[in-house]
């Protein structure tokens, strides 16, 4: 028995011997964020805009294309002994010769619209503080069955997707599958300035927990219009831990 497994040690150890692990060179990029005079303000602001959709990223990041998305990822870091400075950390898998190719192009690309990204949401966060009981009793009114209520105040291109009686139907589907939340806590919220064909935007994020239901990330969307926050969309799903 005990050479059985002799023989199938070595020959597992032949076949290792005999392949070459590859590994994508890979790079991290620091980028400064310090609008604040305060640390752990700009702790939370670099966590803030981190988890901007990656979409936007994109858009606004010359030379950053969709098929890159997988070889990028972004974090915020500290740096407590370095006169505690808060970073956008972005890690840069570069096996794809195409995206290696645009390197200094990429880098250059965060280095100028991570600073940019940070004053706009910062500016923004009043906004978010105002919004957001707001949009936490436009969910509850949609959890608990007064969803149709609320059609007359929807944004034009909200409207213009959905009608009145579709409106209806589908906010009492939503009422019925998930109900009255037990609780419904504000997280956040991000600005977007307009992008491809999406208006200049807010989005509210809130944490869900619901009856007989695993807790979920909600996120409404409004547009300022004629003066006035109007919800243009809303969306939910799972809650993952990050």
């Amino acid at each position: 028995m005990r050479s059985v497994g002799s023989v199938i040690v070595l020959i597992l150890l032949g076949f290792l011997g005999g392949c070459q692990f590859k590994v994508a060179p890979y790079e991290v990029q620091h980028v400064e964020v310090d609008f604040y005079e305060d640390f752990e303000a700009n702790i939370d602001l670099a966590v803030a805009i981190s988890q901007y959709a990656v979409e936007y990223y994109v858009f606004h990041i010359e030379g950053y294309d969709e098929s890159f998305v997988a070889g990028i990822t972004l974090g915020a870091s500290a740096d407590s002994t370095d006169g505690r400075k808060a970073y956008i950390r972005v890690r840069y898998d570069f096996g794809d010769p195409m995206m290696a190719a645009r390197r200094s192009q990429l880098k250059q690309g965060f280095e100028e619209f991570i600073p940019h990204l940070a004053q706009s949401h910062a500016e923004k966060e009043l906004v978010f503080e105002e919004r957001g009981p707001a949009g936490r009793d436009w969910l509850k009114a949609v959890f608990g069955g007064k969803g149709q209520e609320l059609y007359e105040d929807f944004s034009s291109p909200l409207k213009g997707m959905i009608s009145s009686a579709e409106w209806k139907k589908t906010s009492r589907l939503v009422s019925k599958d998930l109900g009255d939340p037990l609780s419904l806590r504000f997280l956040g919220g991000q600005f977007y300035e307009a992008f491809e064909s999406n208006p200049e935007s807010i989005s509210l994020y809130y944490l869900g927990e619901f009856v007989g239901e695993d807790d979920l990330s909600i996120r409404v969307s409004e547009i300022l219009e004629d003066g006035e926050w109007r919800v243009v969309g809303f969306k939910w799903e799972p809650q993952t831990d990050n």
